[in-house]
Formats: C-alpha cells, sequence, structure tokens
C-alpha cells in the first residue's frame, strides 16, 4: 500500500443478498481509517439472476481508468459476483481480494428456498444460483489473485431469518446462521479465517474489519 502522499490503495466492496451498501458503512469506514481509497458498489441483488450481476460489475470495472491494482471485497453473494466479474482476463488490474461468508460451495439451506415459490419471492432470483447443485455456481473459476476467506461461526442471531431455520436443520454443522464453514472455502485460497460472528451482521464486527485490512495489506490474516 502506498505510503506518504503517494496514491492510496483502492478498495471496492459489495454487499450481500437482500443488503444495500449501509450493510458495508462500518467496513468501508474502518479501511478508509487505515489508509484504503475505499468504495461501495451497490446492485439490485433481488432483482436479477447472478449471471447479470456479475456482467454489471465487470462492465464497471471495464469503464474504469484508473491505473493500479484495485482490492475486492465482498460479502456473502457480493463475493460470488467478484468471482464471476474478474474471472480470466480480469478487466482490470487486480489486487487482493477477501471473501466473507462467502457461499463459494453453495448453500444446502437455498436448495431448500430455491424450491418453494413463496420463499424464492422474498429472496429474490438470485437464490436460484446459490443452491449446492446449481450449476451456474459451480462453472465460475477461481480468480487469479490472492484470495482470502473469513467464516462465520456464531450460529444464532435474531435478526437473521435464516438462523431460525438453520438451528432446525443443520445442528451438526458448523455455520454462521446461514452458510456453513465448509461451504465458504475456495480451492486456491491463499488464507482462510473462521470467527466467532454470524452472516448477516459480520461485516460491522471489528475483528473482520481488521483482518480484511490485514489481508489487503500483507496477503495473510492476522492470527
Amino acid at each position: 500500500m502506498a505510503t506518504g502522499n503517494g496514491p492510496r490503495a483502492r478498495a471496492i466492496l459489495l454487499h450481500g443478498l437482500n443488503r444495500t451498501a449501509r450493510s458495508l458503512r462500518r467496513l468501508m469506514a474502518g479501511l478508509r481509517e487505515a489508509g484504503f481509497e475505499a468504495e461501495a458498489w451497490s446492485y439490485p441483488s433481488r432483482r436479477h439472476r447472478i449471471a447479470d450481476l456479475v456482467g454489471r460489475f465487470r462492465h464497471d470495472l471495464a469503464a474504469r481508468r484508473e491505473r493500479g491494482p484495485i482490492h475486492l471485497v465482498g460479502h456473502s453473494l457480493g463475493a460470488i459476483v467478484i468471482r464471476g466479474a474478474v474471472a480470466t482476463p480480469a478487466p482490470i488490474e487486480l489486487g487482493r481480494i477477501v471473501m466473507i461468508a462467502a457461499p463459494n460451495q453453495g448453500v444446502v439451506l437455498d436448495d431448500l428456498v430455491a424450491r418453494t415459490p413463496g420463499l424464492t419471492l422474498a429472496y429474490g432470483a438470485a437464490i436460484r444460483d446459490l443452491a449446492s447443485d446449481a450449476a451456474f455456481l459451480h462453472w465460475l473459476p477461481v480468480p487469479d489473485a490472492e484470495i482470502g476467506v473469513i467464516a462465520g461461526t456464531r450460529r444464532f442471531h435474531p435478526c437473521n431469518p435464516a438462523s431460525y431455520l438453520s438451528a432446525w436443520l443443520r445442528r451438526h454443522v458448523d455455520h454462521d446462521g446461514t452458510v456453513a464453514v465448509h461451504q465458504t472455502k475456495l480451492a486456491g485460497m491463499r488464507d482462510f479465517l473462521a470467527l466467532p460472528v454470524n452472516h448477516t451482521f459480520i461485516c460491522d464486527e471489528p475483528r473482520v474489519i481488521r483482518a480484511t485490512i490485514a489481508f489487503l495489506r500483507d496477503g495473510v490474516f492476522p492470527r
């Protein structure tokens, strides 16, 4: 990362399903305080399939004229959009990537949601592509970059609706209330960190913010 009066390292943050850029405000503030030029890319997560969201983000990246590497940070669905948008060849000079509570292997819970019309309407079109057997998700390549994955292990939060279903369906699996820990992992990732935090508000957690900053700077999570 640049120091002194030189250009600051840049980072683009993507929120998760049914969330907005406001869900990233603490994480973004932490990155800015640490010296990064950070911004959030907001997108209509419920209205489109993941392929459409990938195309939109890739187009936005390709239109940028900044020089130098750009780091990417994605929460949940946002991390999957990043995977698709920077597939080789990446449209930008790619820095490091942090994936937070990312359903890289799909979400078993979403198998139920994707097959239940009422729940599909509630969660949006992208939920179909996050089921554990979704063809699109497993087609996505791994970006050619240093990738750090952060998973949560706090099973329940009263403001996370999926926590209630997970408590019933996945009593014997480590998860963050929405995504199982093993489902966050990605072949070729450089580092992995599990923290006792819940899926919905994981980006607000100081430990997650510190870990994200450390990986973007050094390519490794603090221990």
